[in-house]
Parts: C-alpha cells; structure tokens; sequence
C-alpha cells in the first residue's frame, strides 16, 4: 500500500486478521509515523510480516517490535532509532530482518535487534556497517 496521508490507510485498523502488511510511506508528506504506531497498536498481534518504506521517516524499531511481538519477518527502509529501549520486549521471534537506510546509522537501534533477536536467520543490510 502506497501512503500518501494517514486518511489512506485508517481503513487497515478493521483488518483485525491481518498477517502481512507492506507500506510504503514514500511520498507522504509530514510525520505519519505515529499515526502509523497507533494502527500497528490496533492490528498487532497477528502480524507476522511487517516492511515498512519510507526513508524520510525515523522508525522506533523499539515500540514496533513491542507492537508486533509475533512478527517473522520485519523489513524497514529508513532511519531507525530507540524510543525507550528500557521497556522493549526481549526475544522476538524474529527470522528475517531486512535493514535499508542511509548512512549515519543508529548502530543502537541495530544493536538492540541483533541482541533481542536470537532466532534470526537472515540478515540484510542495504548499506552495511560492518
């Protein structure tokens, strides 16, 4: 789903089944990301498989994580940060996590999903640091 306001996607808070969700926040214009927590807040518990795109936004892979304790598969393209590590969930049953963002990373975001994330089997970095 391309997003261009949050109005296009207030219709996916019914979709109390949904497993898989890519969206793509590529030409919206303002901040949706907490619109975007909020809906995720609403759908969560089934969602396996997240990818969120939008480099102009910061995620807070954090609370998403909190949001999706039962994703497999989570794919953000953009900046990604720490809200409030302190009270994150810890060992997510992550499988898949695909990273795409530009240089500067936040290496604590990146550190907190390799530390909480021991079930993982792929790993992508668009731009790796390592």
């Amino acid at each position: 789903m391309h997003v261009h306001q949050d109005c296009e996607y207030n219709a996916l808070r019914f979709l109390k089944q949904l497993t898989l969700l890519r969206i793509h926040f590529l030409n919206c214009k303002g901040d949706s990301v907490p619109d975007f927590v909020a809906l995720l807040q609403e759908i969560e518990p089934q969602l396996k498989h997240l990818s969120v795109i939008g480099f102009q936004h910061r995620y807070p892979v954090d609370v998403i994580c909190d949001c999706c304790p039962q994703s497999q598969s989570l794919e953000i393209a953009g900046f990604t940060f720490l809200k409030n590590s302190s009270e994150a969930s810890s060992n997510l049953p992550l499988k898949r996590l695909k990273l795409w963002s530009n240089p500067p990373f936040n290496i604590e975001s990146i550190l907190f999903l390799f530390s909480n994330c021991k079930y993982l089997e792929e790993l992508f970095f668009k731009h790796p640091i390592f």
